[in-house]
């Protein structure tokens, strides 16, 4: 899923710390989330643009600027620096409560740095170089209805149902909002949910339709309504069987499920209406005929790599729905048939 971050009154860099250290960690903690990359993010730094023929001028190295800068941050980005990383406040204890000691940075903007002497020099940083609130080169841009923004794309667990998780990424951006004030969202750029509930919307519909043809045409052909209801309800219990096991082994519910499904059906409603009287005169053929079906699809369980992943759910599910139909065609058909 793709979701665009625009403002009008945030500037970008602004935009990039609330999206590093609020959205992003927020919507990590989603159930289903594997990652959150953020394209166009401009990480907040203090740049030190060093002048090549003031440092000439003034006799001054470039290790010595390094070394100043790293020395007069407590945290820095510069390595093999003393400074790099900042020691515990500690606390002081009280006979009520335990107080929490934090340091608190000396420097906070560009010119505050600039004021700091540079080591074996008379100079401060901005007699030799410009100090800015920059941000890092960067390899791209996102660009969100037409301007420059933050593009938050988010990846969800294989395993993970797609309509769930996003409904989970809208109700946290949601609850997110009032502490962005100035931030605007658009959840709509790329969003698989709506295209897989269309999906559904079509395939139930298309099931429904289906299922009044299937039943229309038993009615022309067949002379028992028994045997009628006996083929429906082998086949309503058939997928309901084929469905629970699905459900109960987690697996995740896509377009080669579904089309696992469909081949099934198309196969299980030709066995009951056409080889119904051989079943019930000899249940061995239909395990025979069973073994055979099964057989012919054993070669793309040998499949490896994308090849194996794309064609695996169809394979379990038409196997997992046929070997249901074959268990419930012992229980059912015999009682109709007989009662018929």
């Amino acid at each position: 899923m793709m979701v665009g971050v625009t403002s009008k009154q945030l500037s970008l860099i602004e935009m990039s710390v609330l999206a590093r250290w609020v959205i992003r960690p927020a919507l990590l903690s989603v159930p289903g989330i594997a990652n959150v990359a953020i394209w166009g993010m401009r990480d907040k730094q203090l740049q030190v643009l060093v002048d090549p023929v003031l440092l000439q001028k003034n006799n001054i190295k470039l290790d010595q600027i390094i070394a100043t800068t790293g020395d007069a941050l407590w945290v820095s980005p510069l390595s093999f620096l003393k400074s790099s990383t900042p020691g515990s406040g500690g606390w002081i204890d009280t006979p009520l409560q335990r107080i929490e000691i934090r340091h608190v940075l000396p420097i906070k903007s560009a010119s505050d740095l600039g004021q700091v002497n540079i080591e074996g020099s008379s100079f401060t940083l901005n007699k030799v170089a410009a100090l800015v609130n920059g941000y890092q080169p960067l390899i791209g841009d996102a660009i969100v209805d037409g301007q420059t923004g933050l593009l938050i794309v988010i990846d969800k667990f294989r395993s993970a149902n797609t309509l769930d998780v996003t409904r989970k990424v809208e109700k946290k951006l949601n609850e997110l909002k009032p502490g962005l004030t100035g931030m605007q969202f658009d959840t709509q750029l790329f969003k698989p949910a709506d295209f897989i509930k269309i999906i559904l919307d079509n395939t139930i519909l298309a099931l429904v339709l289906g299922l009044v043809i299937l039943i229309i045409l038993l009615m022309i052909f067949l002379n028992s309504w028994r045997t009628m209801l006996m083929i429906l309800i082998n086949i309503f219990v058939s997928l309901s069987i084929a469905v629970l096991i699905i459900t109960f082994f987690k697996f995740t519910i896509n377009m080669m499920v579904i089309a696992g499904f469909m081949m099934a059906l198309v196969i299980l409603i030709d066995e009951a209406i056409f080889n119904l009287d051989i079943y019930n005169r000899n249940y061995l053929s239909m395990i025979y005929s069973l073994i055979i079906i099964l057989i012919a699809i054993i070669p793309i369980c040998f499949l490896k790599g994308i090849s194996l992943d794309f064609f695996e759910p169809l394979v379990i599910t038409f196997a997992i729905v046929m070997i249901s139909f074959m268990i419930t065609s012992l229980f059912i058909s015999p009682d109709f048939r007989d009662r018929s």
